[in-house]
């Protein structure tokens, strides 16, 4: 028996967006397809959640769920309710920049909505 899919989740930068960050139109078109098709869609990306529902809303698909921040925050959709959010609070982050920063190591921390980084 052939395994039905149910779920599909994509990325942004390099996926569904070209290298200049421009949506690309045939795969929008796909997803259209596949979620007219019952499956469902999700939309992941280290960018904010904010900024991956302006991408959903564009593209069409307001009822796909959001996955931001490499998957510390999830969304039932595009500007839609927190699921999930797995985030440092705001002391333990601070400590952690302050020492891996006067260290020099390459540090990315995640707010619920902020990004935080030392990397070009």
């Amino acid at each position: 028996m052939k395994a039905k899919i149910r779920l599909i989740a994509s990325d942004l930068d390099g996926t569904l967006l070209s290298t200049g960050g421009v949506l690309l139109q045939k795969n929008t078109k796909a997803l259209k397809r596949a979620r007219d098709a019952g499956i469902a869609l999700a939309i992941c990306s280290g960018r904010l959640p904010a900024v991956c529902s302006r991408f959903a809303l564009e593209m069409g698909l307001d009822d796909c769920i959001i996955i931001g921040l490499n998957g510390t925050q999830i969304w039932d959709g595009p500007f839609g309710v927190e699921q999930f959010c797995s985030v440092f609070p705001l002391e333990t982050a601070l400590t952690c920049w302050v020492v891996l920063s006067s260290a020099k190591v390459p540090v990315t921390l995640y707010g619920r909505n902020s990004i935080f980084t030392n990397q070009q």
